[in-house]
């Protein structure tokens, strides 16, 4: 029995109760006794107040515990040590990767630890039974920063055994910093999935004050349950507040900010729904889907393609950028496509052009991006895109730049190289929009 567990027995009290606590000036606190984790002190204890923040309370300054008495607003619920029942509520898988949607904050040394077992996440957001019914399995603990397109492979492959298992929707837990590259991926490898896939991370690890895991878990878990669409998409806060959680598209979505909660925007359209949070759950939808024909929820077949390529560079122009640097890179023989992030419409310089187009008569193929967030490439306008082109430099409109890269390791992954140019420039899950819409944060609607 550790020092927490003696201390709570003290007052008659033990994890999972609803308690009041004396705090220093006869502050009074209410909230839920928190699993005791592998990353705080063991003389700090943790409970999750009624708005849902948890927080650590120094036994020391404890002077007294009242247990309460706690009733949920239903009786769905069966509650097993280790194990959530749940009756009569859809099924979602949970799948979990890593990041900080799976982190602790080492109360030691105030540093970010990864959790080991996302069960100790789902303990502490006891709001997920009213949800639906989970399943966990951890697919592997990374940071995505560590993540590569065989990692892809892996969670492509978890996320189609658990659809064919028969969940009515996936939730995959996941790092922010590639969040975007992974829902790009899936969208591409799962291709008509009859159910919501709905990846979901966090800015801030869940035992911070101002921590979004909660809140974006919830929504992403409801999403996955009640969406009415199909396909891969990606749930994160939409701005600073807790009311609403936007769900974008896998392949329209990028992450913005280093650090707000409302880091990831779709790119060139709007949300497809967002999720709002109160006293009760609720979708709803925007023009989106309707607007790009969206498969229904059941209504298609999963075109499944898994494999992915680590032949594939991405690289961004700049003002004076060495041809050496670019030549380097074209000749090696592991590379077979080359994303560029050109300027503006979609141009580099005149001694970069050159040597894309020595690129292209080795053999391997070049498509253009830009570096504009909003807009699309059009290399018809000026002398700098014609000649371009006339090398053999593939446009891909307002396709993102991080979504070209995954899709070229798709395509060489699943169908081989000589199926480039082809399939780059053919949407497949509205990587490429019909036309660019005004919608953006600067100088737009929407």
């Amino acid at each position: 029995m550790g020092l927490i567990d003696t201390f709570l027995k003290g007052f008659g009290v033990k994890e999972g109760d609803y308690i009041e606590v004396v705090y220093d000036n006869d502050k009074r606190l209410r909230g839920i006794i928190m699993p005791k984790n592998m990353f705080s002190g063991d003389d700090v204890l943790v409970i999750k107040l009624d708005n849902g923040y948890n927080v650590g309370l120094k036994m020391e300054r404890i002077k007294e515990i009242m247990k309460l008495d706690l009733k949920w607003p239903d009786s769905k619920v069966v509650l097993e040590r280790g194990r959530q029942v749940y009756n009569d509520l859809p099924r979602v898988k949970i799948l979990a990767v890593g990041g900080t949607i799976l982190s602790r904050v080492d109360y030691r040394t105030g540093g970010v630890r990864s959790a080991v077992d996302p069960d100790e996440l789902l303990d502490i957001i006891p709001e997920i039974r009213e949800v639906c019914d989970i399943d966990v399995e951890i697919i592997m603990n990374k940071y995505s920063e560590h993540l590569t397109p065989s990692d892809w492979e892996v969670i492509s492959n978890y996320v189609y055994n658990s659809y064919r298992e028969g969940y009515d929707g996936i939730v995959l837990l996941h790092g922010t910093d590639t969040m975007g590259y992974t829902s790009a991926a899936l969208s591409f490898s799962l291709n008509k999935i009859g159910v919501p896939v709905v990846l979901v991370g966090s800015q801030r690890s869940s035992d911070r004050p101002s921590s979004d895991a909660a809140i974006n878990l919830l929504s992403a878990l409801y999403a996955a349950a009640n969406l009415r669409y199909s396909g891969v998409f990606l749930a994160m806060h939409s701005s600073t507040s807790d009311d609403r959680v936007a769900i974008h598209l896998g392949t329209r979505v990028r992450k913005n900010h280093t650090s707000a909660r409302f880091a990831f925007e779709s790119i060139g359209i709007d949300p497809v729904a967002y999720v709002y949070s109160g006293r009760k759950l609720r979708i709803e939808y925007t023009y989106v889907g309707d607007y790009l024909g969206l498969d229904t929820r059941g209504s298609t077949s999963v075109d499944f393609n898994p494999r992915f390529s680590d032949r594939v560079a991405l690289m961004k122009f700049y003002p004076g950028m060495k041809a050496n640097l670019m030549r380097r890179l074209i000749l090696d023989e592991s590379i077979d496509a080359i994303i560029i992030e050109g300027t503006g419409l979609g141009h580099v310089s005149d001694v970069v052009a050159e040597v894309l187009k020595d690129a292209i008569s080795m053999g391997k193929y070049v498509f253009m991006t830009s570096q504009c967030i909003w807009g699309r490439t059009n290399l018809n306008v000026y002398d700098t895109g014609r000649f371009l082109l006339k090398y053999g430099v593939i446009p891909l409109e307002d396709m993102l730049s991080e979504t070209a890269y995954v899709k070229a390791s798709w395509v060489i992954g699943n169908f081989g190289s000589d199926a480039l140019s082809e399939l780059m420039p053919t949407p497949i899950f509205h990587d490429i929009l019909p036309k660019s819409l005004a919608v953006g944060r600067k100088g737009c609607d929407g």
